[in-house]
């Protein structure tokens, strides 16, 4: 999944961020087993307990047709060991999508609307993980995000199917795309095949992440840029699936997140348990701080001020 060059003419090794993710047990892999071998075709990410969002595109060897018919949804950190599979029992792929990558990456910004909601056979055995609604613009450059995914942590290596994550800087926003310039990560993070369809995540103010980006492409060696599709660009149409689905647009309410004794401050409703100062929890239901310190440390994803300083790059 993950690649990094100390210096552009120097060979790639895998990064710090490509060590095993348990964090983020929303994050699962869309995968089918075939021949007594699983195949990661993508990632992706609950967002209801029968939803899961990732990319229109998405599928590496397998497409999602496939992983439909003969897979389904792996949940746990190693797709060869998960925790639990459940089918996918329809593919709600946005109908504009437009694939207009030139060469090997989405560089002329205008592919559109990479995005497509999957409705799961059952309830997803995890807390699923609320969308950013908010509007990215230029406020956003230099923001860290952190990518989750199945992926390689090598082109030429065939590693995928274990959940990794690393942080990404937000360097650029051209069209629906967030764009991340790996040589500008902290750790030359990028994605690779098997991160298509991956979250890119933020910590609110809450402690919790939310979803900003949904994975969309990189270069054929995953050592260049990694493009993401906005979710306040495509939230809209999501929000239709929802609705055509479960009868209500509202994702805490799906998800059981209203009333549960944890404060959800990204919500569209306010959470009775925001006012109450309930413990906030993070990705796998622990503990991890009250409400009422939501303005101190942003969590998983922060850095020294001085760090940041020094690692966050915008674009001139």
């Amino acid at each position: 999944m993950l690649v990094t060059l100390a210096l552009l003419t120097a060979p790639a090794v895998a990064v710090m961020g490509s060590e095993e993710d348990s964090d983020h047990s929303a994050v699962v892999a869309l995968a089918a087993e075939i021949d007594g071998v699983t195949y990661t075709g993508c990632t992706g990410t609950v967002i209801a307990p029968r939803l899961v969002l990732t990319a229109a595109h998405c599928g590496n060897d397998i497409t999602l047709e496939f992983v439909a018919a003969v897979g389904g949804a792996y949940f746990g950190t190693d797709v060869a060991a998960p925790e639990a599979v459940i089918a996918i029992q329809e593919i709600r792929r946005h109908p504009d999508y437009t694939d207009t990558r030139t060469g090997d990456l989405y560089d002329d910004g205008t592919a559109t609307d990479d995005v497509t909601v999957l409705v799961l056979a059952e309830d997803a055995p995890v807390r699923p993980i609320p969308l950013h609604d908010a509007a990215l613009d230029e406020s956003h450059l230099g923001q860290e995000l952190e990518l989750v995914g199945y992926g390689k942590t090598a082109h030429d290596l065939e590693d995928e199917g274990t959940r990794r994550s690393a942080a990404l800087f937000v360097d650029d926003l051209v069209g629906q795309h967030v764009v991340s310039d790996d040589d500008l990560n902290p750790t030359g993070a990028n994605a690779c095949w098997g991160d298509m369809g991956a979250p890119l995540l933020a910590a609110g103010p809450d402690g919790q992440p939310t979803q900003w980006a949904i994975t969309s492409w990189t270069d054929a060696h995953c050592y260049r840029e990694t493009w993401s599709t906005r979710v306040d660009e495509v939230l809209p149409w999501v929000l239709d699936q929802a609705e055509a689905v479960a009868g209500t647009r509202d994702l805490c309410e799906l998800g059981g997140l209203y009333g549960d004794g944890v404060c959800d401050a990204a919500c569209p409703t306010v959470d009775a348990d925001c006012d109450s100062g309930a413990p906030t929890v993070d990705a796998d239901g622990e503990d991890e701080r009250g409400c009422a310190s939501a303005g101190a440390s942003p969590g998983i994803l922060g850095l020294s001020l001085g760090l940041v300083g020094l690692l966050i790059r915008r674009r001139d």
